[in-house]
């Protein structure tokens, strides 16, 4: 064997060994979605820095992975509580937590980083609404069962689209509230929640 073909067995070795760890990671997670729908691009890593992995349907997407959509990327996950996630372009968030058990203590929490997603509440809206939460750096959105757009523009995000930095809620049926250190404001069908991005640290 020669050096150049040894040292290509030493890599295959080793990027097969990174797969295999996140494919361990992911198996040790909960489960929180399914791939529905997908068009371009959008991968899932277990933790930073990560092998991700590109998502096709019918994949399993499991509690704290980071999903990332590239600017063509965009899916639809089925969530196993009969709920819907679909990804916009560029968006990237983690659920950090998802108990789906059809009881009370049954919980969604999910960080949006940036980006857009549309989410159409299962059961754990339904049976405990308290312990549902999308937040972002700058707000926590609240539900009460509904149908929902939240976004969260970054300065970058929001130079391009025009728009001011922050987190968009907006209704499209039931009802969301939008909630900050100040208080909370209900959203009702139609309407859109705005909470200013926080200032960048001095």
């Amino acid at each position: 064997m020669t050096s150049r073909h040894f040292f290509y067995l030493l890599f295959w070795l080793a990027a097969q060994a990174l797969l295999a760890c996140h494919a361990l990671a992911a198996d040790t997670a909960r489960s929180f979605a399914q791939v529905w729908r997908i068009s371009g691009s959008v991968s899932a890593a277990v933790a930073e820095p990560a092998v991700a992995r590109g998502l096709r349907v019918g994949d399993t997407v499991y509690v704290g992975e980071r999903l990332q959509a590239a600017t063509n990327g965009e899916a639809v996950l089925r969530m196993d509580d009969g709920g819907y996630l679909a990804v916009r372009p560029g968006a990237q968030f983690v659920v950090d937590d998802f108990a789906a058990d059809q009881s009370g203590s049954d919980r969604f929490s999910l960080r949006l980083l940036q980006g857009g997603l549309r989410l159409i509440t299962g059961w754990v809206a339904k049976l405990n609404p308290r312990g549902y939460r999308v937040s972002t750096p700058s707000a926590t959105i609240g539900v009460r069962g509904t149908d929902h757009e939240a976004y969260f523009l970054t300065d970058t995000l929001a130079q391009t689209l025009s728009q001011k930095s922050g987190t968009y809620d907006r209704v499209v049926s039931g009802q969301t509230y939008v909630e900050t250190r100040d208080g909370s404001v209900d959203v009702a069908p139609g309407q859109v929640g705005f909470v200013r991005a926080p200032p960048p640290p001095r």
